[in-house]
């Protein structure tokens, strides 16, 4: 009689991390979406309100480095609200919702090469707003900082459940 090995055992925490790629994955995707067909209406709608919200930040800036480093800020975020760069990021995002959504199902599954899509995945939505705004834009760095943060707990969670799967 010849005795297998044991099938592994998926982890409670690994469940909930996947859970968790898989929803917000899926999300990601279908927002994403949506926001690409509404761009010019969503660019137009947040610029009317970073207009008033700029006006008000100039003038409770005292010194002119206040207001320089406002007109920087302000200049950024103008920047994010440009149509074809919304639409770009939109892509680029639901493209890496795509490979988080697909890495996430795979390490379910307990498949070890689903961390490497997760990875690339996450990559790809980390880069985005460097890519599209560049080195120069402080929104676009915040941006690809924060989500560095996100992804990289995200990744670190799921590198010490490797040793689970397969």
């Amino acid at each position: 009689m010849e005795t297998g090995a044991a099938p592994p055992i998926r982890r409670d925490f690994l469940t909930v991390l996947c859970a968790l790629t898989i929803m917000a994955s899926s999300f990601g995707i279908f927002s994403n979406l949506a926001n690409y067909r509404n761009a010019d209406v969503i660019s137009e709608m947040t610029r009317e309100s970073l207009e008033m919200n700029k006006e008000q930040a100039m003038e409770k800036a005292k010194t002119s480095g206040q207001q320089g480093m406002i007109e920087k800020l302000f200049s950024g975020a103008n920047e994010l609200l440009d149509t074809r760069k919304q639409k770009q990021n939109n892509l680029l995002n639901m493209m890496a919702n795509a490979l988080t959504l697909a890495g996430g199902v795979m390490m379910f599954r307990l498949r070890r090469t689903g961390y490497g899509i997760y990875a690339l995945g996450m990559a790809v939505w980390i880069l985005a707003p460097l890519v599209i705004y560049g080195a120069a834009n402080y929104m676009g760095i915040g941006m690809t900082a924060m989500l560095g943060l996100i992804g990289g707990l995200f990744l670190l969670m799921y590198s010490r459940q490797l040793k689970y799967m397969v």
